[in-house]
């Protein structure tokens, strides 16, 4: 079989899967400085190595075709995000800190600021 060369960012891949809702979408995560670094990448070029980073792991396995979409976030150049992530830790619980303590607004001058991030579900 020929080796495949992939760029050093595809070690940032955590993985692909499938969407609960969306049984024939597939989400992936990438990390680190990997996820900043393919936001300089062109759509086709990502959507490129993801397909075959998928096909290298599992291509024996399933027939895959070229997707109908691709959608990537730009989390780390995104003005409002900037590249932030938010969870619970083991440590929330512990400290009596919950998902409606955070996802109540913050009143300043009069002005409401809120946050809106998966950790606000209590089932996440």
């Amino acid at each position: 079989m020929l080796f495949i060369q992939f760029p050093l960012w595809c070690r940032g891949i955590l993985g692909f899967y499938v969407v609960a809702s969306h049984p024939t979408a597939l989400n992936s995560w990438i990390t680190g400085p990997a996820a900043r670094f393919i936001e300089k990448l062109s759509e086709e070029e990502v959507q490129s190595i993801f397909m075959k980073v998928l096909r290298k792991f599992v291509g024996s396995l399933h027939e895959i075709s070229e997707p109908i979409n691709f959608v990537r976030s730009t989390w780390y150049s995104n003005p409002f995000t900037r590249g932030s992530y938010s969870f619970r830790s083991v440590e929330s619980e512990k400290h009596d800190v919950w998902s409606s303590q955070i996802a109540a607004p913050i009143i300043k001058d009069n002005c409401p600021v809120s946050f809106i991030f998966y950790i606000l579900f209590k089932y996440y």
